[in-house]
Protein backbone atom coordinates (compact mmCIF):
# COMPACT_ATOMS: atom_id res chain seq x y z
CA UNK A 1 0.00 0.00 0.00
CA UNK A 2 1.72 3.42 -1.06
CA UNK A 3 0.10 6.70 0.00
CA UNK A 4 0.29 9.04 -2.69
CA UNK A 5 1.15 12.41 -1.25
CA UNK A 6 -2.18 13.97 -0.85
CA UNK A 7 -2.71 11.54 1.88
CA UNK A 8 -0.57 13.48 4.35
CA UNK A 9 -2.27 16.92 4.02
CA UNK A 10 -0.18 19.38 6.77
CA UNK A 11 2.80 16.93 7.21
CA UNK A 12 4.43 13.71 6.46
CA UNK A 13 3.64 11.25 9.04
CA UNK A 14 4.74 7.65 9.71
CA UNK A 15 3.51 5.65 6.75
CA UNK A 16 3.92 2.20 8.49
CA UNK A 17 1.45 3.51 11.69
CA UNK A 18 -0.94 4.88 8.64
CA UNK A 19 -0.61 1.35 6.69
CA UNK A 20 -1.38 -0.71 10.33
CA UNK A 21 -4.41 2.05 11.05
CA UNK A 22 -5.66 1.28 7.31
CA UNK A 23 -5.36 -2.43 7.45
CA UNK A 24 -7.35 -2.85 10.35
CA UNK A 25 -10.24 -0.40 8.96
CA UNK A 26 -10.03 -2.84 6.51
CA UNK A 27 -10.71 -5.64 8.60
CA UNK A 28 -13.13 -4.42 10.41
CA UNK A 29 -11.20 -4.33 13.49
CA UNK A 30 -10.76 -1.01 16.21
CA UNK A 31 -7.48 -0.10 16.93
CA UNK A 32 -5.60 2.37 19.77
CA UNK A 33 -2.80 3.89 18.69
CA UNK A 34 -0.39 5.29 22.05
CA UNK A 35 2.51 7.61 22.13
CA UNK A 36 3.80 10.93 23.73
CA UNK A 37 1.85 14.11 23.40
CA UNK A 38 3.21 15.81 20.39
CA UNK A 39 4.51 12.94 17.68
CA UNK A 40 2.00 13.00 15.02
CA UNK A 41 -0.62 10.51 16.33
CA UNK A 42 -3.33 13.52 15.52
CA UNK A 43 -1.85 14.35 12.14
CA UNK A 44 -2.21 10.44 11.04
CA UNK A 45 -5.24 10.18 11.98
CA UNK A 46 -6.35 13.20 10.37
CA UNK A 47 -4.96 11.33 7.16
CA UNK A 48 -8.08 9.08 7.00
CA UNK A 49 -10.27 12.30 6.58
CA UNK A 50 -8.38 12.37 3.38
CA UNK A 51 -10.17 11.05 0.03
CA UNK A 52 -7.14 9.10 -1.00
CA UNK A 53 -6.88 7.22 2.34
CA UNK A 54 -10.33 6.90 2.84
CA UNK A 55 -10.49 5.35 -0.33
CA UNK A 56 -8.33 2.53 1.40
CA UNK A 57 -9.95 2.33 4.11
CA UNK A 58 -12.74 0.10 2.13
CA UNK A 59 -13.86 -2.84 3.39
CA UNK A 60 -13.66 -5.31 -0.12
CA UNK A 61 -16.51 -4.59 -2.31
CA UNK A 62 -18.25 -1.90 -0.19
CA UNK A 63 -17.97 1.94 -0.71
CA UNK A 64 -15.16 4.21 1.43
CA UNK A 65 -16.02 4.60 4.94
CA UNK A 66 -17.69 8.13 6.45
CA UNK A 67 -14.96 8.59 8.48
CA UNK A 68 -15.86 10.97 12.13
CA UNK A 69 -12.39 12.70 13.92
CA UNK A 70 -13.32 13.83 17.52
CA UNK A 71 -10.97 15.72 19.33
CA UNK A 72 -11.96 14.54 22.40
CA UNK A 73 -10.57 17.58 24.26
CA UNK A 74 -13.83 19.33 23.27
CA UNK A 75 -15.54 17.00 25.16
CA UNK A 76 -15.74 18.33 28.90
CA UNK A 77 -16.07 16.04 31.81
CA UNK A 78 -20.06 14.91 31.28
CA UNK A 79 -21.70 12.18 29.32
CA UNK A 80 -24.15 14.53 27.86
CA UNK A 81 -20.46 16.65 26.29
CA UNK A 82 -19.21 13.72 25.51
CA UNK A 83 -22.53 12.58 23.45
CA UNK A 84 -22.61 15.86 21.95
CA UNK A 85 -19.36 15.87 20.81
CA UNK A 86 -19.68 12.24 19.04
CA UNK A 87 -23.05 13.74 17.13
CA UNK A 88 -21.86 16.82 16.23
CA UNK A 89 -18.92 15.26 14.79
CA UNK A 90 -21.22 12.22 12.80
CA UNK A 91 -23.49 15.46 11.62
CA UNK A 92 -20.89 17.35 9.97
CA UNK A 93 -19.21 14.36 8.46
CA UNK A 94 -22.56 13.48 7.33
CA UNK A 95 -23.11 16.11 5.75
CA UNK A 96 -19.69 16.00 3.57
CA UNK A 97 -21.16 12.62 2.36
CA UNK A 98 -23.92 11.08 0.46
CA UNK A 99 -25.88 9.97 3.19
CA UNK A 100 -29.84 10.83 2.94
CA UNK A 101 -30.88 13.75 3.90
CA UNK A 102 -33.74 12.21 5.59
CA UNK A 103 -31.40 10.92 8.08
CA UNK A 104 -29.19 13.38 8.36
CA UNK A 105 -32.38 15.51 9.30
CA UNK A 106 -33.63 13.11 11.99
CA UNK A 107 -30.05 12.94 13.52
CA UNK A 108 -30.09 16.53 13.79
CA UNK A 109 -33.74 16.47 15.57
CA UNK A 110 -32.20 13.79 17.81
CA UNK A 111 -28.80 16.07 18.49
CA UNK A 112 -31.02 18.25 19.30
CA UNK A 113 -32.59 16.19 22.05
CA UNK A 114 -29.27 15.25 23.43
CA UNK A 115 -28.72 19.41 23.66
CA UNK A 116 -31.67 19.46 26.34
CA UNK A 117 -31.08 18.90 30.03
CA UNK A 118 -32.39 15.56 30.13
CA UNK A 119 -31.95 12.34 32.79
CA UNK A 120 -28.59 9.93 32.11
CA UNK A 121 -30.62 7.23 30.89
CA UNK A 122 -32.71 9.12 28.62
CA UNK A 123 -29.07 10.87 27.12
CA UNK A 124 -27.86 6.76 26.93
CA UNK A 125 -31.06 6.25 24.70
CA UNK A 126 -31.01 9.40 22.51
CA UNK A 127 -27.45 8.75 21.15
CA UNK A 128 -28.14 4.62 21.47
CA UNK A 129 -31.15 5.76 18.53
CA UNK A 130 -29.28 8.10 16.84
CA UNK A 131 -26.30 5.30 16.31
CA UNK A 132 -28.67 2.98 15.54
CA UNK A 133 -30.52 4.83 12.79
CA UNK A 134 -27.68 6.13 11.36
CA UNK A 135 -26.26 2.61 10.81
CA UNK A 136 -29.69 1.44 9.36
CA UNK A 137 -29.49 4.05 6.80
CA UNK A 138 -26.01 4.26 6.07
CA UNK A 139 -24.74 2.30 3.69
CA UNK A 140 -21.35 2.51 4.56
CA UNK A 141 -18.87 1.62 7.08
CA UNK A 142 -18.22 4.47 10.01
CA UNK A 143 -15.31 5.34 11.45
CA UNK A 144 -15.58 7.12 14.69
CA UNK A 145 -11.64 8.93 15.63
CA UNK A 146 -11.04 9.39 18.96
CA UNK A 147 -8.50 11.63 19.42
CA UNK A 148 -6.51 13.06 22.71
CA UNK A 149 -8.83 10.49 24.42
CA UNK A 150 -7.33 9.99 28.08
CA UNK A 151 -8.89 12.57 29.76
CA UNK A 152 -12.55 11.88 28.72
CA UNK A 153 -11.86 8.23 29.44
CA UNK A 154 -10.35 9.28 32.86
CA UNK A 155 -12.92 11.58 33.51
CA UNK A 156 -16.62 9.86 32.44
CA UNK A 157 -18.24 6.69 34.57
CA UNK A 158 -18.24 3.54 32.27
CA UNK A 159 -21.74 3.93 30.83
CA UNK A 160 -20.99 5.89 27.36
CA UNK A 161 -18.10 2.83 26.71
CA UNK A 162 -20.22 0.26 27.85
CA UNK A 163 -22.87 2.38 25.04
CA UNK A 164 -19.85 2.22 22.52
CA UNK A 165 -19.16 -1.43 22.88
CA UNK A 166 -22.73 -2.64 22.62
CA UNK A 167 -22.69 -0.52 19.13
CA UNK A 168 -19.52 -2.10 18.09
CA UNK A 169 -20.94 -5.58 19.07
CA UNK A 170 -24.32 -4.79 17.29
CA UNK A 171 -22.35 -3.53 13.69
CA UNK A 172 -19.68 -5.61 14.11
CA UNK A 173 -17.16 -4.17 11.36
CA UNK A 174 -18.99 -2.15 9.87
CA UNK A 175 -18.58 0.36 13.03
CA UNK A 176 -14.93 0.59 14.20
CA UNK A 177 -13.26 3.08 16.75
CA UNK A 178 -9.71 4.33 16.36
CA UNK A 179 -8.50 5.90 20.04
CA UNK A 180 -5.54 7.92 20.38
CA UNK A 181 -4.17 8.37 23.72
CA UNK A 182 -0.95 9.03 25.66
CA UNK A 183 -0.94 5.77 27.28
CA UNK A 184 -2.26 2.54 27.04
CA UNK A 185 -6.38 2.28 28.40
CA UNK A 186 -5.28 -0.05 31.31
CA UNK A 187 -3.13 2.23 32.50
CA UNK A 188 -5.61 4.96 32.44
Amino acid sequence: MNFPPTAFPRAPVRAEDLRYTVDCVRKGQCCLLVGPSNVGKSLLLKSLLTEDVCRWCAQKGTRPPIVVFADCLEAGDSEQAFYELLLRCILEALEDSNTPESTVTRLRTLYGAVMSDVTDVALRSLFARSMRELMREARTALIVILDEFDDIFRALAPWPFRQLRVLRDTYGGRLCYIVATSRRLERL
